[in-house]
């Protein structure tokens, strides 16, 4: 399930979201994240079925990852290994480490877990946006509550994507954020 800015879509925001780590665990590591073939697919034809259009791109989207879950951080960094224009180039388990490792990778997205080690990232996004203002960031959550997912959008946010979702939801959001407004 995907929320960005200029689709809000009460339907969707009315549904629960689901816990995603013991579903990925029951499921084997990969298992939440296929359909990746679908969406390199479509990256090659720039069609997809909800009227999004991919240019084609020289350079793959550089991606840093901060999500403090072990487990599901290999497997986001599994699954962007596996598309042709995503690449990983960081990745933390701590919110500190967010605007260093961008700068020094030059990143141009970050998949930014709602809360990293009790700590905030809905209030870290606005100093990230100072400090960082040409990057995106993408918010990875196991929670769907409309006021959460608000002040996210608030903040600085370019996208809302669940952990309960799939592969193609999660690739599909980085590519959104990618085209669809000005950083």
């Amino acid at each position: 399930m995907v929320l960005q800015l200029g689709a809000w879509d009460s339907s969707v925001l009315a549904k629960p979201a689901a816990s995603y780590i013991p579903a990925f665990l029951s499921t084997g590591p990969c298992a939440r994240y296929r359909g990746a073939r679908y969406e390199k697919s479509c990256a090659r034809s720039g069609n997809y079925s909800d009227g999004v259009h991919l240019q084609p791109m020289g350079d793959p989207i550089r991606v840093l990852i901060a999500e403090d879950n072990d487990e599901l951080r290999s497997v986001v960094i599994s699954l962007l290994d596996t598309e042709t224009d995503l690449r990983c180039v960081a990745d933390t388990g701590l919110l500190e480490e967010v605007v260093p490792l961008a700068t020094a990778t030059d990143a141009q997205l970050v998949i930014l877990d709602i809360e990293l080690n009790g700590k905030s990232s809905v209030a870290s996004l606005p100093q990230f946006k100072r400090d960082l203002p040409k990057v995106r960031f993408l918010m990875h959550s196991g929670y769907g509550h409309p006021a959460l997912i608000a002040g996210a959008l608030a903040a600085g946010a370019s996208g809302y994507v669940l952990k309960s979702g799939n592969a193609d939801e999660l690739v599909h959001a980085i590519r959104k954020c990618m085209i669809s407004w000005p950083a």
